[in-house]
């Protein structure tokens, strides 16, 4: 069994020291929290998806990734028929809220299937506006969820779909 620090020393990656010590990178974060020489050569190692096991390749696909593109290409579409195009001209949040809802209008839920805040992303981003944060995204599917008038004068939202949402809640 290889010693964490010659592990350490040896592994270009955190996936790597865990492979070779054959623990789950907590485990091994838990195990030199003790040594301040062992915390700074864990902290000098890049992080590679080691603690969930993912693929280090990034952006990942997942297996519906096509179809949450396809879901949201289609709640763009919607909203330019509607006479509310996604454009860098309006604020990122008032697309990102329309196209949520336009999303609800198409599916019937907020609860969207894995994949769907990268689609999201990519949408916004391919229409001019700056890339918005995962974490934003998230906020405003929650907030839409939980507290839909909050967003009842954005301008081009649909009432009757935030009436729909806060009689679920």
């Amino acid at each position: 069994m290889t010693s964490i620090r010659e592990a350490l020393l040896g592994s270009r990656t955190k996936r790597q020291a865990a492979e070779r010590l054959g623990k789950h990178a907590s485990c091994i974060n838990c195990s030199v929290r003790e040594d301040p020489e062992l915390v700074s050569l864990w902290r000098a190692l890049p992080a590679d998806g080691a603690y969930s096991g993912r693929s280090a390749g990034l952006p990942r696909s997942v297996p519906n990734q096509a179809e949450c593109d396809a879901l949201l290409a289609e709640a763009a579409d919607d909203l330019t028929r509607a006479g509310h195009p996604v454009d860098p001209a309006n604020p990122q949040r008032h697309d990102a809220v329309r196209l949520l809802l336009a999303v609800y209008a198409i599916t019937g839920t907020l609860s969207l299937q894995r994949g769907w805040v990268r689609s999201l992303m990519t949408t916004l981003t391919a229409a001019g506006h700056g890339r918005p944060s995962s974490k934003g995204v998230r906020w405003y599917r929650y907030t839409l969820a939980n507290d839909p008038w909050l967003f009842a004068e954005v301008p081009g939202v649909d009432r009757e779909l935030l009436a729909d949402l806060a009689g679920r809640g």
